[in-house]
């Protein structure tokens, strides 16, 4: 923690620890003759020519601003073309591997070509092959055969239905001759029962009659002779009669008889012809369903001949188109391959072309390169010389601010002779613990700004300079507060200062730095009061930026 102090340490000037290692070199060599590069036409920069230039050794003309800005004009329109050169390399790097990747995929464009097109004739080949099996299928179901086969057929169930219709027609008539015969011979069996019938009946009454005639025989006396004559008459009479009818009935019995017998007999023919013709109509019947059935099945091959005949000459068709279509494709990927097989061509003589053009730039890179490699190195040597030279006049201008800043502060400063920069107590500024600058405090900056003012008006234009404002504590913790330890309190303390230096001392804020460096960059080492209050300071220097 910083504490009051009411004296304060004076000492001997401070040196410069390394600014001023080297003194002015005034006298150095500086860089000479730079004449770095001259663009060649469309290509990439230098030639060899230009190399003795470059290659020219560092002068002192180079230290000067303006001649250092025409080395690092140079210089930059080196690293400029250069790059320029390395792009026009990377574009035909680029440009090759396009080139590559294309003839790559020109490469497969046209195997895949190659293979279509071997594909293309083998399916030609394959169409016309499959044409020619069609075309034997063809011949073969061309053949007539089966046509003949159906006609055939087809007259052989005509004659075979006639002959089926003509036996039906003979069993119908067959069936009639046994009908009728049938009824003549019923009628002959009710005749000859009939006439058996009058024939009994004759003879009963012939038998009546000569019951009679007995009866009127034996008994003649109850008659009158008269009656008896009629009665004989009579008797005779029936008895002729019944025995005529008697007769009669008797033959028309046998006769009857006989009619019966032969229309048995003759139906009994009629009967066997008409089962002879049933069995000639069924015979035709079965042989009319057969030759239907083989009509059918051969009118079925026919009709499955002629769907094949169809579906072949569809093939044919069919087939006939495909290869028609097959040659125009072979024709087309014909041309696609002779285009993509130039093409191929085309890629690989432009990839040749443009890989002997980047050898050649590569080449110019090369010089290109080590033109601008001595170019900067001798660019690297002129700014190190340059910031020596800036070093060394800030350094001596930093003397100086330290020679004014001790007139103008008189006893309110530390004197340490290992450091270079300016060093103001901390209590000349700040209250105990705090970051905020008292009024002496403010009077204080005040002076130093116009004391740095002051000085850095002398610097040349392209001097550029920094007022570094470093704050430090010394070792002590702190104990509440605002600030949570040294190190924030040192940064707070060196923002403040520089505040102070920017709002009432006009400096401008990109000429200075704030740094806070805590107790970690004491100036001697102890905890005694007096080691204590060197430490806490406040540290002003002039910079190179």
């Amino acid at each position: 923690m910083d504490n009051d102090k009411a004296g304060l340490i004076s000492a001997n000037r401070s040196t410069s620890s390394g600014l001023i290692r080297a003194g002015l070199l005034g006298a150095l060599v500086l860089l000479a003759v730079f004449g770095l590069v001259s663009i060649i036409g469309n290509t990439l920069g230098f030639t060899r020519n230009n190399m003795a230039a470059v290659k020219a050794p560092v002068t002192a003309e180079f230290a000067s601003e303006n001649q250092f800005k025409v080395l690092s004009s140079e210089w930059l329109s080196a690293r400029n073309s250069l790059q320029k050169s390395i792009d026009r390399e990377k574009k035909a790097n680029s440009l090759v591997g396009e080139l590559s990747a294309k003839t790559i995929t020109q490469e497969t464009i046209l195997r895949n070509a190659e293979r279509t097109f071997t594909q293309s004739i083998d399916a030609v080949s394959k169409s016309e092959q499959s044409a020619e099996e069609i075309d034997v299928e063809l011949k073969l179901l061309s053949d007539d055969s089966l046509e003949q086969r159906v006609a055939r057929a087809s007259k052989t169930f005509e004659a075979v239905k006639l002959q089926r219709q003509t036996a039906e027609a003979d069993s119908i008539n067959a069936n009639a001759e046994v009908d009728r015969i049938e009824n003549a011979v019923e009628k002959l069996l009710e005749a000859t029962a009939a006439a058996t019938y009058a024939a009994k009946a004759s003879a009963e009454l012939a038998s009546i009659a000569d019951s009679a005639q007995i009866a009127l025989d034996e008994n003649t006396d109850i008659f009158s002779e008269k009656d008896g004559i009629t009665l004989q008459v009579l008797r005779e009479d029936f008895f002729n009669e019944a025995k005529s009818q008697a007769d009669a009935s008797t033959r028309a019995a046998s006769a009857a008889s006989r009619a019966a017998t032969a229309g048995e007999k003759k139906l009994k023919q009629a009967q066997a012809q008409a089962d002879t013709k049933l069995l000639t109509g069924a015979d035709a019947v079965e042989n009319e369903k057969r030759a239907k059935q083989d009509l059918a099945a051969l009118a079925k091959q026919l009709e499955m001949l002629q769907f094949k005949r169809v579906k072949a000459r569809n093939k044919s068709a069919i087939s006939l188109e495909r290869i028609a279509a097959g040659k125009m494709r072979l024709e087309k990927r014909r041309t696609i391959l002779q285009t993509e097989t130039l093409k191929l061509e085309d890629l690989k003589n432009d990839r040749q072309e443009l890989l002997s053009k980047r050898n050649d730039a590569q080449t110019v890179i090369k010089d290109a390169q080590e033109i601008y490699n001595t170019a900067e190195m001798k660019l690297r040597d002129a700014q190190k010389l340059r910031a020596k030279i800036m070093a060394s006049k800030i350094a001596e201008l930093n003397s100086v601010m330290h020679d004014k800043l001790r007139k103008t502060l008189g006893n309110l400063r530390i004197e340490n002779p290992e450091h270079d920069r300016f060093i103001v107590p901390s209590e000349a500024l700040f209250e105990s613990g705090s970051a905020k600058v008292g009024a002496a405090g403010q009077t204080l900056i005040t002076d130093i700004a116009e004391v740095v003012k002051e000085v850095t008006q002398s610097l040349p234009s392209d001097v550029n300079w920094m007022l570094r404002v470093d704050g430090h504590t010394d070792n002590a913790p702190i104990n509440g507060g605002s600030f949570k330890d040294n190190w924030g309190l040192s940064q707070a303390r060196a923002v403040a200062v520089v505040r102070h230096l920017v709002n009432e001392g006009n400096i401008a804020p990109n000429r200075l730095a704030a740094n806070g460096l805590g107790e970690y960059q004491p100036l001697k080492s102890g905890d005694s009061e007096q080691v204590r209050a060197e430490n806490r300071r406040i540290e002003l220097a002039l910079v190179p930026r």
